[in-house]
């Protein structure tokens, strides 16, 4: 039991991470999306430059691991799934710093967006005005 729910952990924590990365390009088109999304990347800034403060979903998955007897592991989540895999071995920061350089992008388009919703009704407003 403690290997299926160490398994649902860490898939919680894959779709967490997908959601960090690409939910910014996401909030583009769907609103509702962009509130979770900033507290979403909020959390995983937090974690990722607090180095007193792991994530809970780790250390969940890590003692549910070592109760199954099924080897636990050391250190960060994503070096341990991603590295070697996604990025190569030893290159974490350089990994980090695309997945900010993406979440980044993905929020200067959003503010983009924002800024032009919000100028929107003056400039419709005002395109009604020059046709009367």
């Amino acid at each position: 039991m403690e290997v299926l729910l160490a398994d649902v952990v860490m898939t919680t924590h894959m779709a967490y991470l997908a959601f960090l990365v690409t939910g910014g390009f996401l909030a583009l088109r769907l609103r509702r999306v962009r509130w979770p999304h900033v507290i979403a990347t909020i959390w995983g800034t937090t974690v990722t430059v607090t180095p007193p403060l792991d994530c809970p979903l780790t250390q969940l998955e890590v003692a549910l691991r070592e109760r199954a007897g099924t080897g636990a592991y050391d250190g960060p989540f994503i070096e341990h799934y991603f590295e070697g895999t996604l990025y190569s071995e030893g290159h974490p920061i350089l990994a980090r710093t695309i997945i900010i350089l993406v979440v980044l992008t993905s929020y200067l388009l959003l503010m983009g967006r924002i800024l032009r919703e919000r100028s929107l009704p003056a400039e419709t407003a005002e395109a009604t005005a020059e046709v009367r």
